[in-house]
């Protein structure tokens, strides 16, 4: 069996371009063994050490990552840019099926996101679902959630 090591990232960008804030994970990624990945992007809970917000990453329930925003000056803001998910620039791809993506405008607490990863069941490979039109992430002023179920990962450049 191949394993190989990959990082497993999310950012957020200004849509004036330039460097993003986000949270990553490196690890080993099994052939076959899928992933618990959740994205959380937050500007609205700030403190003396996040004053702009701050970016988290969760694999498998648990939280890894947890970076400010106030580096790079985030604002949110509506474009026409498209929601990606398995590519960074369009010459990078995730090689493996996404099982499943929602988008929360609000922060997951903690227990919901553990909870979320203990009830899920990997998806019948070669299927997947999306939720559709659950409303507009972008213009709601608290965070936003984006989790991803990453099964069959296959090794490679992701």
């Amino acid at each position: 069996m191949v394993v190989s090591t990959n990082r497993i990232s999310g950012y957020a960008f200004n849509l004036s371009g330039g460097f993003g804030a986000g949270s990553y994970f490196q690890d080993t990624v099994t052939p076959g063994e899928w992933i618990h990945y959740v994205l959380v992007i937050n500007t609205v809970d700030t403190d003396s050490q996040y004053t702009t917000g701050y970016t988290k990453i969760y694999k498998n329930g648990e939280q890894r990552d947890k970076d400010a925003l106030s580096g790079y000056s985030i604002v949110p803001a509506h474009g026409t840019a498209p929601f990606r998910v398995g590519t960074r620039d369009l010459h990078s791809f995730f090689q493996g099926a996404i099982g499943k993506v929602a988008i929360y405008d609000y922060e997951l607490p903690a227990v919901t996101v553990r909870n979320h990863y203990q009830i899920i069941v990997p998806p019948v490979v070669g299927s997947s679902s999306f939720i559709k039109n659950v409303g507009s992430a972008s213009n709601k002023s608290s965070g936003t959630t984006l989790t991803l179920i990453l099964s069959k990962v296959t090794s490679g450049n992701t």
